[in-house]
């Protein structure tokens, strides 16, 4: 997965630097994501047992934009649940409240339609928790142990105002990879593996350069 990771970026790097033409831009605006699944499941003797960590929030991010590429920084708020699922379905509850810091990288190819430009895109994004608090408020030592990466594709719009100013919008599904909390889970109690998946949707103003 390492490798797969490793070519995607490179991928993008090197298609934006091969681009003949690219129009620099910057932006501001904000993101909701709801994240599903992830943790890990085990079958034994037709019994199924497992949990998964569910999380929604939201936040806000700054881009640089060249034409075939994003990248993005933001600040995240969410909340992080623990789902017991089947022989341990009453497991369920809310680890933490968290806030962290997002780091994307999207390549993307603009199809220009006029005053609004479409386009396809592919990339990741990674989720780096610097706090959590638990119900009462109490701040946790390692909240840390959750932080993750996305593999993120879909599809996003530019919408112009004027001459220099658009609107943006983009939609990603994406393909969460296990967080070191859920791969020491999965091991102490022999879990197999989850990958987690959601919806990401961000809305933003840019400025052409």
């Amino acid at each position: 997965m390492k490798k797969v990771i490793a070519i995607l970026v490179i991928f993008l790097c090197a298609g934006a630097a091969l681009s003949a033409q690219v129009q620099m831009s910057v932006g501001v605006g904000g993101s909701f994501t709801s994240a599903f699944g992830g943790g890990g499941e085990m079958t034994v003797s037709g019994l199924s047992a497992g949990f998964e960590f569910p999380y929604s929030g939201g936040g806000f991010h700054a881009f640089f934009d060249a034409t075939y590429f994003e990248a993005s920084i933001g600040l995240f708020f969410g909340t992080l649940n623990m789902e017991g699922t089947g022989l341990v379905s009453g497991t369920s509850g809310k680890i933490m409240d968290f806030d962290g810091l997002t780091l994307g990288l999207l390549g993307k190819f603009p199809i220009d339609l006029g005053f609004l430009t479409l386009f396809p895109a592919v990339g990741i994004e990674y989720l780096l928790i610097s706090n959590g608090k638990d119900d009462n408020g109490n701040s946790l030592s390692d909240p840390d142990e959750f932080n993750h990466l996305w593999i993120k594709f879909g599809v996003g719009a530019d919408f112009s105002i004027t001459e220099q100013i658009f609107i943006r919008g983009t939609i990603l599904y994406g393909i969460r990879l296990e967080s070191s909390l859920e791969s020491d889970i999965n091991k102490i109690y022999s879990f197999d593996p989850v990958l987690g998946h959601g919806i990401q949707v961000k809305l933003a103003v840019g400025f052409k350069l």
